[in-house]
């Protein structure tokens, strides 16, 4: 999985350490012991205490420790950069680790919402590839302000792999739980009082190592005029090493001892004013660069020598550091970089625009984020948001909302309200974050101007975006009408694809099969044209429903297809592994492979679980494939826990009930099959929003079928027969509701239970023909023990009886009990006494038994009394016993 192309790689290596570099033994000595000891170490203090230069010593004296190692900046307060940077400064050290969490990153759409399920990929990518300890050393870390980005931080610390060491270099202490780090012991700190200069340290540097033969008085002065500030220090020694004489050091030292200004501002105006012109001139101007190469130097300047003038600044120590990434790469100390700021703005007034200007030119085409910086602050804002508008689109499909954001709001208002596109992006980065009432304000105006204005590309973008966000919020009419103002427009492909299908969603719900099939064949087919992310888009907005349609499964089937031709099997981005796994579990059930289902749904629910992926659609999927698995296999606890996964993924979308009658009807029926009827009538009435919303036309199939159910329960089989069949004729209108149930074997289970079984097998024979014809055996297999009644009478009357069999034979029904002989008494168990004393066992009552059987109570009651008999036994708990040892289980 390749890194983003926009992350630079100087970023992901520690600066060059110079040959005349301060040694300090002794907290090299410390910082080595608290690697080696606690999972973080933090180095907190102001800036030019030497917080980089300690970790460069470090790691070079440490080379049996790997590192990785990531400068952070500003723009590293987008959490979907700031994952991506980690990631890639790991890679470093091995290309396995964060391999997953890349790929879930670049699929996912909305990284904020997602980052710590990603930043625990990140964690298991590391336990599973193993390899030797390593630090992650995060430098500047006080730039960050997201509180995002703590959170991952955070997650990463309760989680460190065991192989793996943090350092965390910061001007101030980050919002993290450091008193519980302190007090378990988990964290060594570095801080003010430690990273000072002592007067040995001092002493030793400027006459051991440097031999200046300063005198002890005027090394007393300095040690108390910069407090031992190692970056005062250097200053002081970029003075003194062009000081030729002992008589002027000394002069020197007395000036600074008596100055009132700061001893950096002192210090940092006699370095500059000790240079020649051009090479102050030099230092002034390209201070506006964020990083110094001979190419930028020379377009912000103008001058042909400007490799030659970094070359000198670099050899005099003029405060300037190389980059190890990248040959002749340089940037200025943060220090004497504001310093230079503050001096280009008094020295040279206007003329920071200027450079800005320039710096911004020469940046357009290799980096337009640079470029867009420079831009705003050179003024040029027409500039800036044309540049916006050409990069914007890809920043959001790449997920980088929030650094869009931050560079839209540093524009000014005027600039954002005549140019709608601005408007149109500001929209999708404020929806992103999430706040939808400001979102559709934005994206309405942007709307309205960009039609004005005949754009209508951005026009379509703008709508589609706004068709999505009312159809989350259950605006469906208002969705659809949108939706098909965003097709006439010329919109990017993705935002097609997402269009077609949510139209196709309309059409199912409306009844409307061959309009709703159509528009599916022209999603996959773009999808098909159209790429990656096209397919990333019809994966995770398929809903099961459209399996229902009269050409539905072969649908699913396709997509499939797609997404291993053009992904690979499985697809590599955990998110899209989940919505694949969710379809291929549909498509398997509904054809009969239900321990393929089983293992698919498996899959991608282990997956969510071990990564935290988003319990979103894929999530809701899966868990129904794997309730109608569970149900064809009658395992009620696996039920009750798929069933709690979608209602939480439910409460967490915010979606009221009346947007989910097909979980509440499978939660009812679960209820009706235990026997627990008072609370399937309750699951009955709160069904009642969603059928009276008019919103989900399966709503009222789902709610009579289970109101069938339980006037079936109250042997009321008159009002049940009418409130099936009605529950069949709207099942036949509105197939959307099958993804959850089926009417017809519920009536043809009422007609068997009413004693009618010509009436059960009419009741029955259309589903099984459409099932053997449309090779969609799931639909009845789902059913579970519910219909193994109903295919034996299939079997015995010849209705499908071949089919009937090969159902049978998958719910492992197609055996016929046999008789079971009673040791000792001469008495022998018939096949139907066997099944009764099954039931027993299991702890059913009498009615449950009539419901499980098929049979009248009466019956029950005479078939329970024989076996009581039969096994000499009193009661149903020895009888059951009894059964355990015949092996009746």
């Amino acid at each position: 999985m390749a890194q983003a192309l926009w992350l630079p790689q100087t970023k992901l290596y520690p600066p060059i350490m110079r040959a005349d570099a301060l040694l300090r033994p002794r907290l090299q000595d410390a910082l080595q012991q608290s690697i080696e000891s606690r999972p973080l170490t933090l180095l907190s203090a102001p800036a030019g205490y030497g917080k980089t230069s300690l970790l460069m010593a470090f790691l070079r004296t440490r080379a049996d420790m790997p590192a990785a190692w990531l400068t952070l900046d500003a723009d590293d307060n987008d959490p979907a950069r700031f994952l991506n940077a980690l990631i890639g400064a790991l890679r470093r050290l091995d290309l396995a680790y964060g391999a997953t969490a890349l790929a879930a990153l670049e699929a996912t759409p909305n990284p904020r919402a997602d980052v710590l399920q990603i930043s625990t990929m990140l964690i298991n990518d590391i336990v599973e590839r193993g390899g030797c300890d390593f630090v992650l050393v995060l430098d500047d870390l006080e730039v960050i302000q997201e509180p995002v980005v703590y959170d991952v931080l955070e997650h990463l610390l309760d989680h460190l792999p065991p192989l793996m060491r943090l350092v965390f270099a910061s001007r101030r202490d980050p919002p993290l739980p450091l008193a519980r780090l302190r007090a378990r012991g988990q964290m060594s700190e570095f801080r003010v009082a430690d990273l000072r200069l002592t007067p040995d340290e001092t002493r030793t540097f400027l006459n051991g190592q440097l031999g200046l033969g300063l005198t002890a008085d005027a090394l007393d002065t300095l040690q108390k005029r910069t407090e031992g500030w190692p970056a005062a220090l250097r200053l002081v020694i970029s003075s003194l090493e062009r000081t030729p004489s002992s008589a002027e050091r000394e002069a020197f030292v007395r000036d600074l001892a008596h100055t009132d200004r700061s001893a950096s501002e002192f210090l940092a105006e006699e370095v500059l004013d000790r240079q020649e012109t051009e090479v102050q001139n030099f230092l002034l101007q390209t201070a506006v660069l964020e990083e110094l190469t001979a190419a930028s130097c020379r377009a912000v300047m103008g001058r042909d020598d400007a490799a030659d003038m970094l070359d000198t600044v670099y050899r005099r120590d003029l405060f300037v550091t190389q980059l190890e990434s990248a040959q002749h790469t340089y940037r200025y100390h943060t220090l004497f970089a504001d310093f230079l700021t503050r001096e280009l703005a008094r020295r040279q007034p206007g003329q920071a625009a200027i450079l800005h200007g320039r710096a911004a030119a020469y940046y357009e085409q290799r980096d337009p984020e640079r470029a867009v910086r420079h831009f705003i602050l050179a003024g040029l804002d027409e500039r800036a948001a044309r540049l916006i508008e050409e990069t914007g689109e890809p920043l959001l499909q790449q997920g980088f909302a929030e650094s869009l954001q931050k560079r839209l709001a540093q524009l000014p208002a005027a600039v954002l309200e005549r140019r709608p596109r601005l408007l149109y992006l500001q929209g999708a980065c404020v929806y992103e974050r999430g706040d939808p009432v400001q979102a559709r304000a934005l994206l309405q105006r942007a709307a309205e101007q960009l039609a004005a204005s005949g754009d209508e590309a951005w026009r379509g973008r703008a709508i589609a975006l706004l068709a999505g966000m009312s159809l989350y919020q259950g605006d469906l009419d208002r969705s659809r009408a949108l939706i098909e103002q965003a097709l006439a427009c010329p919109i990017p492909p993705d935002q097609r694809v997402t269009l077609l299908i949510g139209r196709a969603r309309f059409g199912l719900l409306q009844q409307r099969w061959t309009d709703s099939e159509r528009d599916l064949d022209a999603a996959l087919r773009a999808a098909q044209d159209h790429g990656k992310i096209a397919v990333l888009h019809t994966v995770l907005q398929l809903h099961p429903t459209f399996a229902f349609l009269p050409h539905g499964l072969e649908y699913i089937e396709r997509v499939c297809l797609l997404v291993r031709a053009q992904l690979g099997d499985p697809p590599p981005a955990i998110p899209l592994r989940v919505a694949y796994d969710g379809l291929m579990a549909l498509a398997h059930l509904l054809r009969g492979r239900l321990a393929d289902a089983a293992q698919a749904s498996q899959d991608g629910l282990f997956l969510i679980q071990r990564f935290g992926a988003d319990a979103s659609g894929s999530a809701s999927l899966l868990a129904m494939a794997a309730v109608n698995v569970e149900q064809a296999r009658g395992n009620d606890a696996a039920i009750e826990a798929m069933l709690n996964a979608i209602f939480a993924s439910i409460e967490h979308g915010g979606m009221g009930e009346t947007m989910v009658p097909g979980p509440l009807y499978q939660l009812g029926r679960l209820r009706w099959r235990q026997g627990r009827l008072p609370e399937a009538r309750q699951i009955y009435d709160r069904m009642a929003p969603a059928e009276a919303s008019g919103k989900l036309p399966g709503a009222p199939v789902l709610r009579a079928m289970l109101g069938g159910l339980l006037e079936m329960a109250d042997r009321q089989f008159e009002a049940a027969e009418q409130t099936l069949h009605r529950a069949v004729q709207l099942e036949a209108e509105r197939r959307a509701s099958l993804a959850f149930g089926n009417a017809r074997p519920l009536l043809a289970l009422l007609y068997l239970k009413w004693q009618r079984p010509q009436a059960a097998i009419d009741a029955l024979a259309p589903l099984l023909a459409e099932c053997e014809s449309r090779g969609t055996p799931g639909l009845l297999l789902r059913e579970g023990d519910l219909v193994i009644p109903l295919l034996h009478l299939a079997e015995q009357t010849n209705v499908h009886a071949t089919f009937a069999r090969r159902l049978l034979a998958i719910l492992g029904a197609d055996q016929a009990p046999q008789p079971v002989r009673v040791p000792n008494t001469g008495e022998t168990l018939t096949p139907r006494e066997v099944d009764v004393l099954r039931l027993m066992v299991a702890g059913a009552g009498n009615q449950a038994i009539a419901d499980a059987l098929v049979i009248s109570l009466h019956t029950v009651k005479h078939h329970v009394a024989q076996i009581l008999a039969k096994l000499a036994v009193s009661s149903r708990t020895e009888a059951a016993a009894r059964a355990r040892d015949l092996r009746i289980d």
